[in-house]
């Protein structure tokens, strides 16, 4: 059985779009079966084995459409944690994000 992968995105200047077609090729060339979509238009994960959930990041904030789509399938408090230490989310490392309250 092949490993079904939704890599959903959203973008504001098509520049996230072309990483996460990228991101879908390589899953691809790895032997996954992959669907690259906006988030906008991805509705569940329900049916996929795996996720990819990227967002440009303006003013220390991911787009609405990636926020939405992760708070509707409940892609929401590790995948936080991970982008806060990496700084993906404007945060510096160890500090929550600037649309959530401290601990």
């Amino acid at each position: 059985m092949t490993t079904r992968v939704l890599v959903a995105y959203a973008t504001r200047n098509r520049a996230t779009a072309g990483i996460a077609d990228r991101i879908g090729a390589d899953l691809i060339s790895a032997g996954l079966e992959v669907q690259v979509a906006p988030a906008k238009a991805a509705h569940t994960v329900k049916g996929y084995d795996a996720c990819v959930l990227g967002s440009a990041i303006y003013a220390g904030r991911s787009q609405h459409d990636a926020r939405r789509f992760g708070d509707e399938q409940a892609i929401d408090s590790w995948a936080r944690e991970l982008a806060r230490e990496l700084g993906a989310d404007g945060a510096p490392a160890g500090r929550p994000a600037p649309d959530e309250p401290s601990s």
